[in-house]
C-alpha cells in the first residue's frame, strides 16, 4: 500500500513558504512541482482529506530547488518545526502544556496513522529523563527529504510540550522500503 498523509502537511506548507519568501516563492515552488502537485493545488484543500506520499515529496524537492537558501536541510527541518504548531489547535496546545513529553510522544506515535495512513509504525524508545528515540518501523514509501522533514516535527512537538534546548535529528535508516527510519530527541 502506499503512504497517504492528511493535506494538513500542504496547507502548512503552503503558509509557511507564503509567510517566508512571499506569494511570489509560492508561484516559483509550485512550477517547480509536477503537473500532478500544481493540480492538487488548483483545489480547495483540506486536513480531512489525504494525498499520496510522492506528491509530498515532490513539493519538498520543489521547495528545495525553488527557494533562495543555503542550507536546504535547515529549510527542511524549519519547516517541520512550522507544520507541527500550523497542525496544532490552541486547546491541543494547551493540553501538550499539561502532560508530560514523553506522554506527548506517545500520543504522537498513536496518532501517527491517523496523520500519515499506510506509512509504517512510529515507535518511541525511552533514553532517561530528557531523551528518547524514535523509529518508524516498515515504511513502504521513503524520503531523505521527508526524514529531514520530520526531524524538526519532533522538535517543535517537543517544545511545544515544554522542553527547552530541543534537539532532534534524524540518525538514519528509511532509505529502502521497509528499512526503520531513527530518530533521537533531546531536552532539558
Amino acid at each position: 500500500m502506499a503512504t497517504r498523509i492528511t493535506e494538513m502537511m500542504l496547507i502548512s506548507t503552503r503558509r509557511f513558504v507564503t509567510l517566508r519568501f512571499g506569494e511570489e516563492a509560492w508561484r516559483g515552488v509550485l512550477a517547480a512541482t509536477s503537473e500532478d502537485t500544481r493540480r492538487s493545488f488548483a483545489r480547495p484543500l483540506s486536513p480531512k482529506l489525504r494525498f499520496d506520499f510522492p506528491l509530498g515529496m515532490d513539493l519538498l524537492r520543489a521547495m528545495l530547488e525553488a527557494l533562495p537558501q543555503e542550507d536546504g536541510d535547515r529549510l527542511l527541518h524549519q519547516l517541520g518545526m512550522h507544520n507541527a504548531e500550523h497542525d496544532l489547535g490552541a486547546t491541543e496546545k494547551l493540553l501538550m502544556r499539561a502532560l508530560t513529553i514523553k506522554i506527548v510522544l506517545r500520543i504522537a506515535s498513536l496518532l501517527w496513522t491517523s496523520r500519515v495512513k499506510d506509512g509504517g509504525r512510529m515507535v518511541i524508545l525511552d533514553r532517561g529523563r530528557t531523551a528518547a528515540g524514535c523509529r518508524i518501523e516498515s515504511p513502504p514509501d521513503v524520503s531523505v527529504l521527508w526524514w529531514k522533514y520530520l526531524a524538526g516535527w519532533f522538535q517543535r512537538t517537543i517544545e511545544l510540550a515544554g522542553g527547552l534546548q530541543v534537539a532532534s535529528r534524524w540518525t538514519g535508516g528509511g532509505e529502502q522500503p521497509r528499512d526503520a527510519a531513527t530518530f533521537e530527541v533531546s531536552w532539558k
